[in-house]
C-alpha cells in the first residue's frame, strides 16, 4: 500500500477518500477540524476561554457539558495532557477508515500515537481494543 505524508495545508479532497491517518489538534489542523465536524463522535474539541495554548475536549453530560482539561503544576508546567485516539469509517468514503490522533497539546497527540506504536505497550493496548470494541471502531479519550 502506498503511504503519503502531507502537511494539513497541502491536503486535497482526493487525499481524504482513502485510508487516512491524521495527527494533530484542531488549532493547527483544519483537516482535523473538518473531519471531527463530519463525524458523529460524542467528544468534541473546542476553544476554552482562559486556555490560550490549545483546545479542550468536551462531551455531553446530562443537561450540560463535561470538560476534559489538562493539568498544570503550581509553577505552570504542563503535568497531564488529554489525548484522543479514534478509528472509524471515513466520512468521505465509508469503505475506508480514518485514524485520528489528537490532543490538547502535542503531548496528548503523542500519547494517542504511542498507544498503538510504542513497542512496550502496543500489544496489550491492541488486545484491550479487540476485547472492548466491535468492528475495530473505537474512540478513546485518555489522560
Amino acid at each position: 500500500m502506498n503511504v503519503y505524508y502531507k502537511g494539513a495545508p497541502d491536503v486535497k479532497a482526493d487525499d481524504l477518500s482513502g485510508h487516512v491517518v491524521i495527527i494533530g489538534g484542531i488549532a493547527w489542523n483544519d483537516v482535523m477540524r473538518r473531519l471531527i465536524d463530519l463525524s458523529r463522535l460524542p467528544v468534541r474539541q473546542e476553544e476554552e476561554p482562559g486556555l490560550t495554548s490549545g483546545d479542550i475536549f468536551s462531551s455531553q453530560a446530562g443537561d450540560g457539558r463535561q470538560k476534559y482539561l489538562p493539568e498544570w503544576s503550581a509553577t505552570g508546567a504542563l503535568m497531564e495532557d488529554v489525548g484522543l485516539l479514534v478509528r472509524m469509517p471515513n466520512p468521505m468514503n465509508s469503505n475506508r477508515t480514518i485514524t485520528m490522533c489528537n490532543g490538547i497539546h502535542s503531548r496528548g497527540a503523542l500519547g494517542a500515537v504511542r498507544t498503538l506504536t510504542d513497542a512496550r505497550l502496543r500489544e496489550s493496548n491492541e488486545q484491550y481494543i479487540a476485547r472492548n470494541f466491535e468492528k475495530a471502531q473505537f474512540g478513546i479519550l485518555m489522560r
